[in-house]
């Protein structure tokens, strides 16, 4: 039996390249399609345009949208494109059939995704504050759904979503972490509310230093923040650091976010010997880039109620939320040293501002700069 199927489904196949006909395409004993097929000149090149372009038509407005009983095409990992129709539907499939053309039966219409998808972009355009923590939105063709990425994907927040956005059963709820296509030093990090000082590696995984004081001591190895986890966080003696490691999707670089004249990069090398009245550069998330002074290589004093020893002060303008921030030795060149990270700021004067030396950092968490 299973040899006189093999034997039909050669037969059509051979039937069918001839011209435009009406028949059953087997596989196996499995009915894959049963429609009118329009030939397609075996010279022509099969590619996405001309499947699309087939299986699609122009609307009102001239743009052009799947024909109603098309759920998506997409290209499978064996480099076959796979045309998605629905389930019992009532028109008509136009199925083409060529070698590299696949067919699949889904449950959703790709005219219906969309519209639902088109009603979630509207929401988040029309509200500068929504009331959900929405990561993303898209239209998965392989899963035939409207996939809603949450920052909290709780039973509670997608009934939230469902009743200030949109509600259907095409939707499905997944986990969401945050885009972040790369992060430079002296770059914003949304949570904790600091700057990226410098990438570096702790046992061999990548992460970044930022203050110790951003982030709380009960948040090392707990709930990530957008970026990463805290591996390590010192905020005493001559220490003001804490290592994230980061998230698989966040891009690591030693790009400077905001350039100092022609200083554009760290360089993977850190300065520990410096004197009073040396020019550095500092990059932060308030103030982006400055330059100042050093005015004392061994400072000491009361921070946030710690006591701190063996730190540096410089004058240069910095704010609160640069903290973390990486400071370095101007000597004019497109890759600088790294000496520190910015650790705080007078209230009263913003250009009295404190740093924590990166040698120190980088010995005491026992990490390595890449």
């Amino acid at each position: 039996m299973r040899k006189k199927s093999r034997i039909i489904l050669i037969l059509v196949t051979v039937i069918c390249i001839i011209g435009e006909i009406t028949c059953i395409h087997l596989k196996g004993s499995n009915v894959i399609a049963t429609d009118t097929i329009a030939m397609i000149d075996s010279e022509e090149k099969l590619n996405m345009e001309n499947v699309e372009e087939y299986y699609s038509y122009k609307d009102a407005d001239g743009k052009l949208k799947y024909k109603e009983n098309v759920g998506g095409i997409y290209k499978n990992s064996f480099g076959k494109y796979v045309v998605q129709f629905v389930k019992n539907s009532s028109a008509k499939s136009d199925v083409q059939l060529f070698d590299d053309l696949q067919v699949e039966y889904v449950d959703n219409s790709y005219n219906e995704l969309e519209i639902v998808n088109e009603k979630i972009i509207d929401y988040f355009l029309d509200n500068s504050e929504p009331c959900v923590k929405l990561i993303a939105n898209y239209i998965d063709v392989y899963s035939n759904k409207v996939i809603v990425e949450l920052e909290n994907n709780s039973i509670n927040e997608q009934r939230n979503f469902k009743s200030k956005v949109v509600d259907s059963n095409l939707i499905e709820f997944i986990d969401g972490s945050r885009i972040i296509s790369s992060l430079n030093p002296g770059g914003d990090l949304g949570q904790p509310p600091c700057s990226m000082g410098y990438r570096a590696k702790l046992n061999g995984k990548s992460g970044y230093i930022t203050a110790g004081h951003c982030v709380p001591e009960s948040s090392v190895n707990g709930t990530p923040y957008y970026t990463g986890t805290v591996r390590k966080r010192q905020f005493s003696g001559n220490i003001d650091a804490a290592f994230i490691e980061a998230k698989s999707n966040v891009s690591l670089t030693n790009t400077l976010e905001y350039a100092i004249g022609v200083t554009k990069s760290l360089s993977t090398t850190t300065d520990s010997i410096i004197s009073v009245g040396q020019k550095i550069g500092k990059v932060g998330r308030i103030t982006k880039s400055k330059t100042g002074t050093i005015k004392s290589t061994n400072w000491s004093g009361v921070i946030d109620g710690v006591y701190l020893t063996g730190l540096f002060q410089a004058t240069i303008e910095t704010e609160r939320e640069d903290s973390g921030g990486h400071v370095f030795l101007d000597r004019m060149s497109t890759s600088a040293n790294l000496l520190g990270i910015t650790t705080g700021v007078a209230e009263n004067d913003k250009y009295y501002s404190v740093f924590t030396y990166a040698h120190n950092i980088n010995r005491v968490f026992g990490i390595s700069r890449y």
